[in-house]
């Protein structure tokens, strides 16, 4: 099976519409669970530099495939 339809977590609550649309089921309201009570508004801030290398290394094929952008 092909996929023809890739989803993004940053884009959840439109993909969900999206791919409910496309199989005509009703999309309702996604659930909002487990919800962060603190929000960092830098992510990577969060990581130190070899923490980022390490990130970077393991997830290289992912970021480029699809088309993310890892510490800028």
């Amino acid at each position: 099976m092909l996929v023809d339809y890739l989803g993004k977590f940053e884009n959840l609550s439109y993909s969900f519409s999206f791919i409910c649309d496309r199989l005509s089921i009703y999309d309702g309201e996604l659930p909002h669970s487990n919800k962060t009570i603190t929000y960092v508004s830098d992510y990577v801030t969060c990581y130190d530099p070899p923490a980022v290398e390490a990130i970077g290394s393991k997830y290289a094929k992912d970021v480029s495939i699809f088309d993310y952008e890892f510490g800028v």
